[in-house]
């Protein structure tokens, strides 16, 4: 297919813009999904925000709200429980829409990022449940620990003489138990409960009166139920500790550890690989863009060089022409074969080459005389052709002319000299003339006529 310069020149250019093109679209693409790959990696450090936000919360909830009665007897709203688990909910929407982006399906991260979720509501879970016990055991007048108090009041405040050091110990054994949250306080607790029990019963055999001992044994039939009540109580806010945890690695709050810790390796390994992966894609999409780049640079140079190398081979081929032509010279033929204008302009030059040089052969011929040479027809209609016809037909006529001119010099010349040898016989004046004159014209015959005149 043949293209003229200005179709050639929109080519490579439409060429030159549909690469620059691809290329802006490879750098936009390439910044978007890089955003993408960064929002991606982003949302993990977010989620990891989510996580120590709640952690600080459950921390706050057992140091603060776990010692707070209104909060533990439900008359008001538990700050830090709540706000644990909002925190928790943030988290789980971001995971759920991390799964469902397509960045989690390439990187494999799908099934990682379910595993985290079911870890996240577990928490949750446990974070309800610890919040349930916490409310159950109660703290001074709430709950177990309330049941608790009451019954060391009602033995406190019961009419008996006791011993109250047994009392004393008793208490001194459930603190230590609440402080260092350590069960060898309830087996000494229990201890002395069976102590302070064997001392109440040697009280009903003092040596003392009838009467008195009557009441006092009445006495420690009411307060023995008592203290069962409270060993019950101490029993039952020693199991539901137990439950809480006593240690951070026990319990509920040791389960809460353990499924923090699941996620948090979770979180390392997602990141881990979120972060390398990130990087492989950055990478790819930058190489991408280079290399779309280096070959954009090539086909411009390649198509410039080409472009370049073929106009100014034909320009030169035309210069070189014209020089010559200019100089009087008869150039070589061009040969250009570039389908475009100056294809055309060398094809044009090459029939003016061929115009003058006929023209050139045609003024030769008519110099040596030939003035009956034909001029080629396939130039005949030129400016130059038709003035050089022109002048050959304008020296033919003049030829013509002088032929005649000549012609009739001669004929009087010759005879005048015919008249000026025969003077004496009139006949073979005659015979002369006439063989002379059909010899000179050309004729078949000719005759002379004496004309006679008779008055």
């Amino acid at each position: 297919m043949k293209l003229n310069l200005q179709k050639r020149t929109f080519l490579v250019f439409g060429i030159v813009i549909f690469l620059s093109a691809l290329m802006a679209f490879t750098g936009y693409y390439t910044i978007k999904v890089t955003s993408d790959y960064n929002e991606y990696s982003n949302s993990f450090s977010e989620l990891k925000e989510h996580l120590l936000q709640a952690r600080r919360d459950e921390k706050d909830f057992i140091s603060r709200e776990s010692k707070d009665e209104a909060v533990l007897d439900g008359s008001k709203e538990s700050k830090y429980h709540t706000k644990n688990a909002e925190q928790i909910k943030g988290a789980i929407m971001l995971l759920s829409k991390l799964k469902s982006s397509d960045i989690a399906v390439e990187f494999n991260h799908t099934d990682s990022i379910t595993a985290v979720i079911e870890g996240f509501n577990k928490y949750q879970s446990l974070m309800d449940t610890l919040f349930a016990s916490f409310k159950t055991r109660g703290f001074v007048n709430v709950g177990l620990e309330g049941t608790l108090r009451a019954a060391i009041k009602k033995i406190e405040s019961f009419d008996l003489a006791y011993d109250k050091a047994d009392m004393l110990t008793l208490r001194r054994n459930e603190k230590d138990f609440f402080l260092r949250l350590n069960k060898k306080y309830q087996v000494k607790f229990d201890a002395n409960m069976g102590k302070f029990k064997s001392n109440l019963e040697a009280m009903k055999t003092a040596d003392v009166s009838d009467s008195i001992n009557q009441i006092v044994t009445a006495k420690v039939e009411i307060i023995m139920p008592l203290l069962d009540t409270y060993q019950a109580a101490f029993h039952k806010n020693v199991s539901e500790n137990e439950k809480i945890g006593l240690t951070h690695k026990l319990g509920f709050k040791g389960a809460v550890g353990n499924i923090v810790h699941d996620i948090e390796d979770e979180f390392k390994a997602l990141f881990s690989s979120v972060k390398t992966k990130t990087k492989e894609k950055k990478s790819q999409l930058i190489l991408i863009f280079w290399v779309l780049f280096g070959i954009e640079i090539l086909v411009a140079v390649l198509l410039a060089l080409s472009f370049s190398k073929r106009l100014l081979e034909s320009i030169a081929q035309i210069k070189l022409s014209m020089n010559a032509l200019s100089s009087g010279e008869y150039p070589e033929n061009v040969t250009i074969k570039t389908g475009d204008e100056l294809e055309e302009v060398g094809e044009n030059l090459n029939e003016l080459r061929d115009r003058i040089s006929t023209a050139a052969e045609f003024s030769k011929e008519i110099g040596t005389g030939n003035l009956d040479i034909d001029y080629d027809d396939k130039f005949s209609n030129d400016v130059l052709a038709k003035a050089i016809i022109d002048m050959r037909e304008k020296l033919k006529i003049n030829a013509a002319e002088e032929r005649t001119r000549a012609w009739h010099t001669e004929g009087i010349a010759k005879f005048g000299g015919i008249l000026q040898e025969e003077k004496e016989d009139l006949n073979e004046l005659s015979k002369i003339l006439v063989s002379s004159l059909v010899n000179y014209l050309g004729a078949n015959q000719a005759g002379v006529f004496a004309v006679s005149y008779t008055h």
